[in-house]
């Protein structure tokens, strides 16, 4: 059997997170574990700007073995949705409609048990599931768009600047 030195096996380390890069994945480490997840631009953006112990979960939630596990979908969006309800008026400020949209959605299927309600209780998984994959899409945007009114005073007077 050939001996290999520390230094080549980083190479050949180096070389495959190379190579899953280069079919649109990215590597994601948490607690020794390494899980590789859909190089999606708006996830990893806002992964950047969340508390640290959500950002892997952000990831987490495009990683191929949770399709059809509503029950982590859930758990994820339950952290999602309190990340972000003091920044809800913030976000009303910006968009009272979509905030409207997107914290009912919360309060329907992540938050309230809501089998009394006829409509939600006769949805299949694959319903439900996509409803989950929505909010989540939302609150990607819900972060980015909160981002981004940070800057909206910086960019204006740049631009004032510039225009003279």
């Amino acid at each position: 059997y050939a001996h290999f030195d520390v230094q080549t096996l980083h190479k050949v380390e180096m070389h495959i997170e190379s190579c899953i890069e280069d079919v649109g994945y990215k590597k994601v480490e948490r607690d020794g574990i390494i899980i590789f997840v859909e190089n999606d631009k708006a996830a990893i953006s806002v992964s950047e700007i969340v508390e640290p112990q959500l950002a892997y979960s952000v990831l987490e939630y495009n990683h191929y073995k949770l399709k059809g596990n509503l029950d982590r979908k859930k758990d994820i969006l339950k952290n999602m949705a309190d990340s972000i309800e003091h920044e809800r008026n913030a976000l009303k400020g910006i968009n009272s409609n979509f905030t409207s949209d997107l914290f009912q959605l919360f309060n329907k299927f992540i938050r309230h048990d809501n089998a009394d309600n006829n409509y939600i209780s006769s949805m299949s998984d694959s319903e439900i599931e996509e409803v989950y994959d929505d909010m989540y899409q939302m609150w990607l945007l819900a972060k980015l768009q909160l981002e981004q009114a940070g800057r909206n005073d910086k960019i204006r007077g740049l631009i004032k600047s510039i225009n003279g």
